[in-house]
């Protein structure tokens, strides 16, 4: 059950309830927080910060979001991928496009014809001093890739199916 309003906000004029004995002792002026920060002019918002990724603008209107540290959603993802611990390989995007356009978009494993999802996968790893030619790229189903590395599928393995697709579509 609510109260009936029996006081007037100073600052937005609407109705709301405040307690008799606040009201006794000089209270109940104010509806919110908010009303209350613009009537006793301690309201400290908007801020102004700093997105700490692209350094673009922030405005904070409200308390809430006071810790607010990136601009966009955007802005936070990039940065957390930024400091992901780690080396990072990857294959260029031309060389996927590539092999993919002259394998076409399935698994090289034989048998196999998975063609949802396909990776890219270095014959000899890039840590390994492994380039990102088309010689040392095999295209495999994420099944088979993690096959690969869980060692179940060989690296001898990978090159004699590699020679077998180049013979096939070559």
């Amino acid at each position: 059950m609510s109260r009936k309003p029996n006081s007037e906000c100073t600052v937005c004029q609407s109705g709301f309830y405040a307690r008799p004995n606040i009201k006794a002792k000089g209270g109940g002026k104010y509806c919110s927080r908010k009303c209350y920060l613009i009537g006793t002019n301690k309201n400290i918002y908007p801020i102004v910060k700093k997105c700490i990724f692209c350094n673009k603008d922030i405005i904070i209107t409200e308390r809430i979001y006071r810790n607010k540290k990136f601009c966009s959603s955007s802005c936070s993802a990039k940065y957390s991928n930024s400091r992901r611990k780690g080396i990072k390989y990857k294959v260029r995007a031309s060389v996927r496009d590539l092999a993919i356009k002259i394998y076409g978009h399935k698994c090289m494993i034989e048998n196999c014809g998975y063609t949802k999802i396909i990776d890219v996968h270095h014959i000899v790893y890039s840590s390994q001093n492994g380039d990102n030619s088309l010689e040392n790229v095999i295209l495999l189903c994420p099944n088979h890739h993690r096959e690969v590395h869980k060692k179940i599928i060989g690296k001898q393995e990978l090159i004699e199916i590699k020679k077998g697709s180049v013979a096939e579509s070559g």
